[in-house]
């Protein structure tokens, strides 16, 4: 029992801001042959409430009176839980290859991944009472409320080009 407000709150706010940019440049002069090859990868792997094999592991966030009579004498009774989990990932990968001889080959490639999760349980709740038949919660008014505003922002971009100069050329580029 208490006189005036009883809050029972639980928040949780987790935020990952990350950026990976890889860049790869190949050069080959030859007065024969030249060869020149390039790759370039990006990896972004970004977990809330996961381990990092990818197998979950929730983040709790849970406000919650269990077992209990509350009473609050001219006042609210509030149990709120709140998660605001946030990713925010630029990934990129660049590639270039030039080559130049009586023969140039310029291989080049480029590629990303972006994996992002966010794995939240947000619990807000009054469950049961002491077992003598009272009533679990008594106030002016009663609240319970759970919100997850949890969000993710992703940008995954990759690019790759390839120049071969001088006599039979041949340039790939993915």
């Amino acid at each position: 029992s208490a006189l005036g407000d009883i809050i029972v709150d639980a928040d949780n706010m987790s935020t990952i801001n990350a950026s990976v940019i890889a860049a790869s440049l190949a050069v080959s002069v030859s007065g024969s042959t030249g060869v020149g090859v390039s790759i370039g990868v990006a990896i972004a792997r970004n977990f809330i409430g996961q381990d990092r094999g990818g197998n979950d592991d929730a983040v709790n966030v849970h406000a919650y009176i269990e077992d209990s009579n509350v009473v609050s004498t001219g006042g609210n009774l509030d149990v709120t839980a709140d998660a605001s989990q946030s990713i925010h990932s630029l990934t990129f990968a660049g590639s270039a290859a030039v080559a130049g001889g009586s023969t140039g080959v310029a291989v080049s490639g480029s590629g990303v991944w972006n994996e992002n999760t966010v794995n939240v349980n947000v619990l807000a709740a009054i469950d049961g009472d002491l077992g003598t038949g009272a009533v679990a919660a008594e106030a002016d008014n009663i609240t319970v409320a759970a919100t997850n505003s949890s969000e993710i922002s992703a940008l995954a971009g990759a690019a790759s080009v390839a120049v071969a100069g001088h006599g039979p050329c041949s340039g790939v580029g993915w």
